[in-house]
């Protein structure tokens, strides 16, 4: 079925200020789906109409290296998934379908050379009058009705969020500062404090009792153990602590009774096998979490795979002796680590590339793509979507859906702002959106942001256009501004005399339409020729005042499909400014006049 349904995307980035070479974030927008599985032998004839899929992959890690894997291999899981299908979407599958294309490139890059490389990642997927929002990671969506506030309709996931960091740390994970690692190294203001913060986020037993595989082989009689436990816990007891630490210290007292438990427990079952445990999980802290090859010899004792895969399964067997049907969560948990780190050791042996450095491997959310040495030997950070509810399009409705990385510090009525002042224009929008958040200063991560605008299509009312020129639909009448940047390369026959090849880029005249757009608002367009006139480099520019810009009437159809001046052209009712709008010849502003 084709749908009466107006769809309009957009996207912007802005590079780090620390970093403006680097670019971090990358965006996809499909907005013909069936187009782009022809083009990729991927058939989609059965899909309502229109089909469009968008997407927003955030770097992590100071890195661009997976957002751009997924940004160009994201199609490639979800064509498949949707032209497997021959009937009509229910909501919950179009959910469906995007969990597990997400989960997918998941696995891909975990398979890739930038598996410990990360992104966050937001994504729309809309067939027909449905539309499914997803996020995971740092990104956000925000949607907005016109008129209406602002909202949140898939909230980012942080390490404020006490679920998310309840699981971070239950999986060996640890939070400082707002952010997630996998190493941790206590620092607080005094030595009680780090004490404290050592405890608590200690990533096995035998950290949070703080004893080396030199401490464990030392103990001679079991009773030892609790010696230990009495005298930290005294040190640590919440009533031996000042005020603002009681909290902490009630954590940390609770964390390590379990711990003196666990080790009681595994030193009383097994003495090899506890040994052979603390060595595994101790060397694996010394790796800062992530297992190159030097890492990995020096856990398995070999420098190749093949031996590696002996060792792995003969140590798996000793530590597997710790268990039992009774066994506690806390050796479970830790002996199902250690195996996680003797499998991570051969991966680790065939790694040839370089990984991040520590000083870059923190990262400001609990959920994401890649990140391999967050989710082994433990799923500290897992990569698991969350939905906005499915919208279905109906009569009267007009709404945004932003897609915004975690650089974007606005607030939410600033974007709501943002969105009502460009409303129907999506590129405009997302330029909005970073320029605003750029304009609050300081060190600033990338930003990017990535808007749609969906509404229900009503037939537009005849307008009669002047000079009695006969018009039955389709054709349009458009005056435009041009504004050239040095990646156009084409000769161009149609600019004006005196003006030179441009020097400025893609951003600055992006930047420069963005105010023109506004200019021409604040006097609902009287001001066109004027503007025209100064900005233009067009030779239609130097028309007479009245007809300043004036590319005349244009055809449905006269032109390419994908022309996106006549697409533009037509999207616009009468008296509308269009999107800053990319062609061959630069970018260009349209009014429709006629």
């Amino acid at each position: 079925d084709i749908h009466p349904v107006i769809f309009k995307g957009g996207s912007a980035s802005v590079m780090s200020t620390a970093a403006p070479t680097r670019k971090d974030d990358f965006q996809v927008i499909l907005q013909d789906l069936p187009k782009t599985g022809r083009l990729l032998k991927s058939p989609l004839v059965f899909l309502d109409m229109p089909a469009a899929f968008c997407g927003l992959f955030d770097g992590l890690r100071s890195s661009g290296a997976a957002a751009e894997f997924c940004a160009r291999n994201f199609h490639k899981h979800l064509l498949p998934r949707l032209s497997a299908r021959h009937t009509a979407w229910e909501d919950f599958e179009l959910c469906d379908v995007l969990k597990e294309t997400v989960e997918a490139l998941d696995q891909a890059l975990l398979a890739s050379q930038c598996l410990f490389e990360g992104c966050s990642v937001a994504v729309m997927l809309q067939i027909g009058k449905l539309v499914a929002a997803a996020s995971v990671g740092g990104t956000r969506v925000v949607m907005k009705r016109r008129g209406k506030p602002a909202k949140v309709v898939v909230e980012p996931h942080v390490p404020s969020d006490p679920d998310e960091a309840r699981r971070v740390e239950q999986y060996g994970g640890n939070i400082a500062d707002g952010e997630v690692g996998s190493n941790f190294r206590a620092v607080g203001e005094d030595e009680k404090e780090e004490e404290l913060l050592r405890i608590r986020y200690g990533a096995h037993c035998f950290a949070v009792m703080g004893m080396s595989p030199e401490d464990v082989k030392g103990v001679k009689d079991i009773k030892e153990i609790r010696k230990i436990y009495r005298r930290k816990s005294l040190q640590i007891h919440p009533d031996k602590v000042p005020e603002h630490l009681k909290e902490l210290a009630s954590i940390a007292f609770g964390k390590l009774d379990a711990a003196c438990e666990a080790v009681e427990y595994m030193l009383g079952t097994n003495n090899e096998a506890t040994r052979t445990l603390v060595g595994l999980l101790h060397r694996f802290d010394q790796t800062n979490g992530i297992m190159n090859q030097q890492e990995a010899t020096g856990i398995l004792g070999v420098s190749n795979a093949a031996a590696g895969e002996s060792v792995v399964n003969s140590s798996t067997r000793t530590i597997h002796k710790l268990l039992s049907t009774s066994v506690q969560d806390e050796v479970r948990r830790d002996v199902e680590r250690g195996e996680q780190i003797l499998k991570e050791a051969v991966e680790g042996l065939k790694r040839t590339w370089e990984v991040p450095p520590p000083s870059r491997r923190r990262i400001g959310c609990t959920r994401g793509l890649g990140l391999r040495d967050l989710k082994k030997p433990g799923p500290a950070v897992r990569c698991l979507p969350d939905f906005a509810e499915v919208v279905e399009i109906k009569p009267g409705d007009d709404f945004c859906i932003g897609m915004l990385s975690d650089g974007v510090s606005l607030t939410l009525e600033e974007v709501g702002v943002a969105m009502e002042k460009q409303w129907g224009r999506p590129k405009a929008t997302s330029l909005e959106i970073c320029r605003q958040t750029r304009g609050k200063g300081g060190q600033q991560p990338s930003v990017s942001a990535t808007c749609m605008y969906y509404e229900h299509s009503e037939p537009e009312a005849e307008v009669k256009p002047p000079k009695r020129v006969k018009t039955d639909g389709t054709q349009v009448k458009v005056k435009h501004i041009l504004l050239r940047h040095k990646d156009i390369k084409v000769h161009d026959p149609d600019i004006r005399p005196g003006k030179l090849a441009s020097k400025r880029n893609l951003a600055e005249a992006e930047s420069t339409l963005l105010d023109v757009i506004e200019e021409l608002m604040k006097q609902d367009c009287s001001n066109f020729p004027q503007v025209c006139r100064r900005i233009s480099e067009c030779t239609t520019a130097d028309n007479p005042i009245t007809t300043a810009g004036d590319i005349g009437w244009l055809t449905k159809g006269a032109g390419p499909a994908d022309d996106p001046i006549l697409s533009a052209a037509f999207s616009l009712k009468v008296g509308a400014v269009s999107d800053i709008t990319p062609s061959p010849r630069g970018l260009h502003i349209l009014l429709r006049v006629g």
